[in-house]
């Protein structure tokens, strides 16, 4: 498998994929955004999943990271973050934040072993009521 960034004709596709993984990606308009970090990862069979950052001033922030449901638990996930931080830092990011589903027990050990600290909560974040947690990494290099 291969990552590479998202393009126009992957719109498609990478919104499918956000859609089956409960998440709100408007692909056209992240491909088109400068400060977007928009990465896919395809292996023989398509879309793996891909991973969508912003990078402002010093900072990353992580917006999602979704793998296919048939390609989990295969570290592409991992690699997708690792690929996201990598292109960040060379657009000048030195730190990364995100917020995480407080129930999203999977995504939190994903980030936990990419050094990421959990630094606190936003209550009601979700729009159905759920509770975000913000993580941080201080230093991506």
């Amino acid at each position: 498998c291969r990552s590479r960034a998202v393009e126009a004709r992957d719109v498609e596709a990478v919104n499918a994929l956000a859609r089956a993984s409960g998440l709100a990606v408007d692909a056209a308009a992240e491909v088109e955004r400068a400060q977007a970090v928009f990465l896919l990862l395809e292996g023989e069979d398509g879309l793996l999943g891909f991973a969508l950052g912003w990078v402002v001033a010093d900072e990353l922030e992580i917006l999602d990271v979704a793998v296919d449901e048939v390609a989990r638990g295969r570290g592409h996930g991992a690699r997708l973050l690792d690929e996201l931080m990598a292109r960040a830092i060379e657009r000048g990011a030195e730190r990364a934040f995100l917020e995480v589903r407080a129930s999203n027990r999977a995504a939190q050990r994903l980030y936990e072993r990419a050094g990421f600290v959990r630094l606190g909560e936003r209550r009601g974040y979700y729009a159905n009521g759920e509770d975000a947690w913000l993580f941080g990494r201080a230093r991506l290099t």
